[in-house]
């Protein structure tokens, strides 16, 4: 969709206001709730010291909380009065750099609506959004419902070295940019054969961003290659034979073969990462496996059921310690079921002190919800 840039000055608006979210289905309900108080009573006429050239009222989009997608509403005018009426907010528009749309005649709802359902989706302009205060600016006229608008969405300054926080987070989720980031260490994924591929995914990928300091490197028994259950082709670079020096975590891949004893190499190493307080991160299979040669019996964890330890570990003593939860951070082990592989990457995350775009709650939100932006 075309728009023009634009240097605009500041403005104070007052109004009235609510909290929407663009992942509420009721979110078009509550603002025309709020259009339809400001309309219906007529609020505009209560607004002291109003500037009604050019534009007569305004829709204001701040406080953006990206956890769950919400932001605060104002609709109101601008005024030059220093405080707002009783029962309303008064919002400073800093004065900034904006891309402006602009909508002439037609359906006002579907026309507001499909612009911003243009702005979410332009990955090039979210890099450079602000997410300060957008808005949207009605030109007078008799009738609302196919007035002139024009929608402003605040840009970052084109000298602004450091960009804000929240729009990297919209940013980041498909940057692949290598900025120069002092190495911290290798990260150590083990498979085993028949691993479970989806499990540990997102956990590798986030922790081999370029901008960590991280480097994912994986691994088998012998160093030849290991084949997922879902078909995949790994050959891995490196053998169990020892840990890298540099070595900041081991990951145990869940997966059908932990029970058999054909990866037993793997245990000396984790016995080499607790005698080193190197945290060992383990899902699905995996966990029975550290059950079953005694590693949980002293420390918080968890695993696919209670009922696979007591089959499938017969040396297991840590049944106080079992939480039934998807992830756990339990100290020198991080565990999870094989159907946690976002929580678990959230925890690996922590411990490797990496934040993923847009926070831990963000990240872990968008995956679970199968949406980056739910428009």
């Amino acid at each position: 969709m075309d728009y023009e840039i634009v240097e605009l000055p500041g403005r104070t608006i007052a109004g009235i206001t609510c909290r929407a979210s663009n992942n509420s289905p009721e979110e078009g309900a509550v603002i025309g709730q709020l259009w339809q108080r400001f309309m219906g009573e007529g609020l505009d006429r209560s607004i002291p010291d109003t500037q009604v050239t050019p534009y007569g009222c305004f829709a204001l989009y701040y406080n953006y909380d990206f956890s769950d997608m919400s932001y605060d509403l104002l609709i109101g005018c601008q005024t030059g009065a220093n405080a707002a009426p009783e029962g309303m907010e008064r919002v400073e528009i800093p004065a900034a750099r904006f891309a402006k749309f602009a909508i002439r005649g037609g359906d006002c709802v579907k026309s507001v609506q499909d612009v911003w359902a243009a702005i979410w989706a332009d990955e090039e302009l979210i890099a450079q959004r602000a997410f300060t205060v957008d808005f949207e600016a009605y030109l007078p006229g008799e009738d609302m419902s196919c007035a002139d608008i024009d929608i402003f969405v605040a840009l970052k300054p084109t000298t602004e070295s450091k960009p804000s926080k929240e729009s990297e987070n919209a940013k980041n989720m498909t940057d692949t940019t290598t900025p120069s980031v002092e190495p911290k260490g290798t990260v150590v994924a083990y498979l085993p054969e028949r691993f479970a591929d989806w499990e540990a995914g997102l956990a590798c990928a986030e922790l081999n961003r370029p901008n960590t300091g991280y480097q994912v490197r994986t691994m088998s028994t012998d160093g030849t290659a290991r084949h997922s259950i879902g078909g995949l082709t790994v050959t891995p670079d490196l053998a169990a034979d020892a840990l890298p020096d540099d070595t900041r975590m081991l990951i145990l891949v869940g997966g059908e073969t932990w029970p058999d004893g054909s990866n037993d190499a793997v245990l000396p190493l984790i016995a080499a990462c607790v005698a080193r307080d190197i945290p060992v991160a383990a899902l699905c299979g995996a966990c029975t496996f550290l059950a079953n040669h005694g590693y949980l019996d002293e420390c918080d964890h968890t695993g696919n059921a209670r009922y696979e330890f007591d089959q499938m570990a017969p040396a297991y003593r840590g049944h106080e310690h079992f939480h039934s939860v998807p992830a756990i951070d339990g100290g020198a082990f991080i565990t999870a079921t094989g159907a946690a592989g976002v929580e678990f990457a959230v925890l690996a995350m922590a411990r490797l002190g990496v934040e993923p775009w847009g926070g831990a709650d963000v990240w872990s939100g968008a995956f679970k919800r199968g949406l980056f932006v739910e428009e």
